[in-house]
């Protein structure tokens, strides 16, 4: 007699899951070691400082750390469906990499780390 079961995880299941493999590296590390996290899922506190609405998406801008009124260490959290934050608010965001957004700035070229939204706390 062979038993095969599924079970389903209820939403409160799925996010510990995601909690409990979660990883948080420092910032210098993602930055050095990029393209090696995508796909992963991360944990980060940090600062809602802009987001902008593109086409059936937001793109938000998160700062990691916060000096006084400066903000560094920053990454890039997509979302389909709009935050309930407001700008300057500390957040708690689970994402999962999905890559860089790479901006050149006369010579200078950046990339920053860039997060799809599995949800935030």
């Amino acid at each position: 007699f062979e038993y095969t079961g599924t079970r389903a995880l209820t939403q409160e299941e799925r996010n510990q899951q995601l909690k409990s493999s979660a990883i948080h590296p420092e910032y210098s590390k993602l930055v050095a070691n990029s393209e090696s996290y995508n796909g992963q899922i991360f944990v980060y506190t940090g600062y809602m400082i802009e987001y902008r609405e593109g086409e059936g998406s937001y793109l938000y801008t998160v700062a990691l750390s916060k000096s006084g009124s400066s903000y560094k260490n920053v990454i890039y959290v997509n979302s389909e469906v709009p935050l309930s934050c407001s700008v300057g608010q500390q957040v708690k965001i689970y994402a999962t990499k999905t890559g860089d957004i790479v901006t050149v700035n006369g010579d200078k070229t950046v990339a920053v780390p860039k997060f799809d939204i599995l949800f935030m706390e």
